[in-house]
């Protein structure tokens, strides 16, 4: 499961947010800490160049906030941005597994059905057989051969319709898994 949450791009998104908000909090609460900054110019005066003085300046500056009703409200916004976006990787969490599960389980009906349609398929052979070889030995007419031709068609094409059905079921898991690009060779038999 954790291995399908890292494949997943809006996961991994929602967790980007999070990350995100998590800094704009960190700066929230920076942005109140005292500050303490310095600044200074040096330079000349004087109107010729035969009298020119030196002078310069240093200053320092400290910032306390003491006060400040914006701090309350950004950080409850915050907050509450903060479980919405949990809320969100909760639930999308949830549908990732649901997704995963479904999946299989379409993959498991899948392959069940493959596993019945080719019984089907072998058993309309036979029939198909068996009819050729009555007609042959004239006990029967030829509506038996046509009728086992047509089971045998229908056979087929229910034959693959179960294969597409259990390649998409293959390619459904692949997907739900996430990374799909990496991982669909094994899900598809392709190397």
């Amino acid at each position: 499961m954790n291995g399908a949450l890292a494949g997943r791009a809006d996961y991994l998104s929602l967790l980007t947010q999070r990350k995100a908000l998590e800094e704009q909090v960190k700066a929230s609460n920076a942005r109140y800490l005292p500050r303490l900054s310095a600044s200074g110019n040096y330079g000349a005066i004087g109107g010729s160049t035969d009298g020119i003085n030196r002078t310069g300046a240093i200053q320092g500056t400290l910032s306390l906030t003491l006060f400040d009703q914006d701090r309350q409200g950004e950080r409850r916004e915050l907050d509450s941005r903060i479980r919405r976006v949990d809320d969100q990787i909760a639930d999308l969490r949830l549908g990732i597994e649901q997704e995963i599960r479904q999946a299989m389980l379409n993959l498991e009906s899948a392959s069940v059905e493959v596993k019945v349609a080719q019984e089907a398929l072998d058993l309309a052979q036979q029939e198909l057989n068996l009819a050729r070889d009555r007609f042959k030995d004239g006990l029967t007419n030829n509506i038996e051969v046509v009728t086992a031709q047509d089971s045998l068609a229908r056979a087929q094409q229910n034959s693959i319709v179960a294969i597409t059905r259990h390649s998409d079921a293959k390619a459904a898991l692949a997907l739900a898994l996430g990374n799909t690009e990496k991982i669909y060779g094994p899900y598809l038999g392709v190397e």
